[in-house]
């Protein structure tokens, strides 16, 4: 199998510095508004700002002290970071269906770009399937006897089994569009079963 190059879009750093963080996230939000290379963002990003103002506020209220003001902050940050991790996913999967441009598309989203990295193949992958609400799932071969259990969030918090394979390849239909989904999977063997890998997450079409 021929080599991979995977461009990588990153988020700035949500621990940082919160007003350092507004700040690139809202740019984000900016060059991403009426780009032509994100036709339906997800989530939408009125709510993504939405989410960002409220942060800032939080973050105005916890500078002037006060502990519940600073928990509550913290509150607001992970719901923000929740929104920008999941507008990431909308465009590592914009990027992913035109790697010959992904770099260029992350680019235009206002975010980073990790050093791409070269792979003979993800242990476990997602990608469009030939319908709406279609995705298919592909796992790095291992000797037989092998199981493959696989699991879907749109969370990854509360996971869902999926129909066990002993194929590398599975499909998932009736997946709602413009929803962010996460899979993983886990192997079983004669020498029993492994971790859960990472998830792998990709919007539904």
């Amino acid at each position: 199998m021929s080599a991979i190059t995977t461009v990588i879009a990153v988020l700035p750093d949500a621990t940082d510095n919160v007003p350092r963080y507004l700040t690139s996230c809202h740019l984000i939000v900016s060059m991403m508004t009426d780009n032509k290379n994100f036709a339906a963002p997800t989530p939408p990003l009125d709510e993504v700002s939405e989410s960002l103002d409220a942060l800032r506020a939080d973050e105005e209220l916890a500078q002037k002290g006060g502990k519940g003001m600073v928990k509550q902050r913290d509150v607001t940050l992970r719901q923000a970071h929740r929104k920008m991790t999941m507008l990431k996913a909308y465009v590592q999967t914009t990027a992913n269906d035109e790697p010959e441009r992904a770099e260029a598309i992350v680019h235009s989203a206002g975010m980073n770009v990790a050093k791409p990295r070269t792979r003979t193949k993800l242990p476990t992958s997602a990608k469009h399937g030939d319908a709406p609400g279609r995705v298919v799932l592909d796992a790095k071969a291992l000797p037989k006897p092998v199981q493959y259990r696989w699991q879907m969030s749109t969370d990854q918090e509360t996971w869902t089994d999926l129909p066990e394979t002993y194929a590398t390849k599975t499909t998932v239909d009736g997946l709602v569009p413009a929803t962010v989904y996460s899979f993983r999977l886990r192997t079983v063997t004669r020498s029993g079963a492994s971790d859960w890998s990472s998830p792998v997450t990709i919007v539904a079409q």
